[in-house]
């Protein structure tokens, strides 16, 4: 299971692609995989479920119940 700090360091690295990609990049690269605007849904995705496992590792749901790793 990742560290909170690999969580936080994962979740920069998705939030800068987002930008990348909604500041008009074609195409971003993220652990040699190259993303494009047509996965900015995938980004945004993984954003959530990475902000939701740092809330987890954090102990601060606001009692959200999360099933299937969905809120």
């Amino acid at each position: 299971m990742a560290t909170l700090t690999e969580l936080q360091a994962k979740l920069v690295t998705y939030q800068n692609a987002e930008d990348a990609i909604v500041l008009g990049a074609q195409s971003y690269e993220i652990a040699g995989r190259k993303v494009t605007k047509a996965n900015l849904a995938e980004i945004r995705t993984a954003i959530r479920d990475l902000e939701l496992r740092i809330a987890t590792l954090r102990g601060n749901r606001n009692g959200q119940a999360v099933f299937a790793g969905r809120r």
